[in-house]
C-alpha cells in the first residue's frame, strides 16, 4: 500500500505564491467593503428610505462573499500554521465597526445580526473571529429582544392615549352637529384642527340669571391654531367635561410640555398682564392712578380661584400685590395653573422648568 505524505512546506509556499497573485483584488476589494461600509454608515445618518438601505446590505454582503472565495486558502493554511490572517482581520474589523454602528447608535439590531452571522460564516476558518461572532450574536439577539418588548409597551401606550383623548357627541336641540376629538384632530361644524397645530386653549362657564333666577349655564371651549380661531358653545355640562379632559390629555399637556422647555431655555411669558419666567412671575402693585410691577419669586405666592378667574397674589400683600386672570378671557391660563399645581406639590423646587425632574 502506497502512502502519501503531504508536505505543508510546498503548499505553504503554494499559499504564498497565490496571496501574492491576488494581492491586487484584495487591494480593491479592501477598498470596495470599506467603501461601501461607510457609505452605509452615512445614509443611516439621513432621512433614508428602507429599500435603500437593504440594497446597500445586499451589495455588501454579495462584495464580503465574492473576497471571501478568494481568502479561503489563505485562512485555511494561517490555521494550520497558527497564525492569523491580517488582511481577513481588517474585513471583520471593517464590518464589526459597522455592526456596532447600527446597533449602537440607530437600534438597527435585525440588520446587525444579519451581518454577525455573515462575519460567521465568511470566517469560519479563523476560530478567535468566530467565537466573537457568536457572542455578538448572543447579544445582538438580547437586544431584539429588548427592543420587541420596548415597541409592545409603545404599542400599549399609544392604544391608551387614543383612548383616553378620542371622545365623540351630539349637540343641539333639533339640528345637531358632532363634537370630536381624536389624535388625528378635532372635528366641529365641518371644521377640522390638527391637535399640532393649535397654540392656545380657554375654556370655562358662564351662569346665567334673570331677576336673580337662575336660567342655565353655557360652557365654552375656545382655541387658536395661527389665524383661525374656533369657538364651541353649548349647554351640556357633561359633554362639556369630557371634551376639556380628551383636549387637555392631548394639547394640553403638549403647550405644558413646551412652555416648561421654553422656561428652561430662559424664555418669558405672558398671559394678560402676568409675566412668567422660570423663577417667578411679575404681579401688579395696585396704586391710586397707578400700577407698579413687582417680582415674585414661587415661595412668596398664594394661589386662588374665584369668579371665573383664576389669581396669584404675593402672600403678605394679598390685597395689594395680585393679578386676575379671567379663564374665558386669557389664552393658557389653565396650562399656568396645571403647571403651579405641580409645582406646589414638589418640595424645595426654585425654578418652574424643575417640576418634572425627579
Amino acid at each position: 500500500m502506497r502512502e502519501t505524505v503531504l508536505d505543508l512546506g510546498s503548499t505553504s509556499n503554494i499559499v504564498d505564491s497565490y496571496e501574492t497573485t491576488v494581492q491586487d483584488f484584495f487591494d480593491k476589494e479592501n477598498t470596495k467593503i470599506e467603501n461601501i461600509v461607510n457609505e452605509i454608515i452615512d445614509l443611516v445618518e439621513t432621512d433614508y428610505q428602507d429599500t435603500i438601505l437593504i440594497k446597500k446590505i445586499d451589495n455588501l454582503e454579495n462584495v464580503v462573499k465574492k473576497w471571501d472565495l478568494k481568502a479561503q486558502p489563505i485562512q485555511l493554511i494561517a490555521r494550520s500554521r497558527g497564525t492569523e490572517h491580517e488582511i481577513s482581520n481588517e474585513i471583520y474589523d471593517l464590518i464589526r465597526k459597522l455592526v456596532l454602528n447600527l446597533a449602537n447608535e440607530h437600534s438597527l439590531f435585525e440588520i446587525s445580526k444579519r451581518l454577525t452571522l455573515l462575519q460567521k460564516e465568511v470566517f469560519a476558518e479563523d476560530d478567535s473571529i468566530l467565537e466573537r461572532a457568536e457572542e455578538d450574536i448572543d447579544s445582538l439577539d438580547d437586544l431584539v429582544k429588548i427592543k420587541t418588548e420596548r415597541l409592545e409597551e409603545a404599542e400599549k401606550d399609544e392604544e391608551k392615549f387614543r383612548k383616553n383623548i378620542t371622545y365623540s357627541a351630539k349637540i343641539g336641540r333639533i339640528f345637531k352637529d358632532t363634537l370630536s376629538i381624536s389624535p388625528e384632530g378635532i372635528h366641529w361644524k365641518g371644521k377640522f384642527t390638527k391637535l399640532g397645530d393649535i397654540t392656545s386653549i380657554k375654556y370655562g362657564a358662564t351662569r346665567h340669571s334673570l331677576n336673580g333666577i337662575p336660567t342655565g349655564t353655557t360652557f365654552t371651549v375656545t382655541f387658536n391654531e395661527g389665524r383661525r380661531v374656533t369657538k364651541i358653545g353649548h349647554n351640556k355640562k357633561d359633554i362639556h367635561g369630557n371634551f376639556v379632559n380628551s383636549l387637555m390629555n392631548s394639547v394640553g399637556i403638549r403647550l405644558l410640555t413646551e412652555m416648561i422647555n421654553g422656561l428652561r431655555d430662559g424664555k418669558e411669558y405672558r398671559f394678560g398682564e402676568l409675566k412668567l419666567t422660570d423663577t417667578g412671575v411679575e404681579l401688579n402693585r395696585k396704586k391710586f392712578f397707578s400700577k407698579e410691577r413687582v417680582f415674585c419669586r414661587w415661595n412668596e405666592i398664594s394661589l386662588g380661584h374665584g369668579a371665573g378667574t383664576y389669581y396669584l397674589c404675593k402672600s403678605d400683600e394679598e390685597k395689594k400685590v395680585s393679578i386676575e386672570l379671567p379663564y374665558l378671557d386669557i389664552e393658557n391660563v389653565h396650562i399656568l395653573e396645571t403647571a403651579l399645581d405641580i409645582l406646589w406639590k414638589k418640595e424645595g423646587v426654585r425654578k418652574l422648568s424643575d417640576i418634572f425632574s425627579s
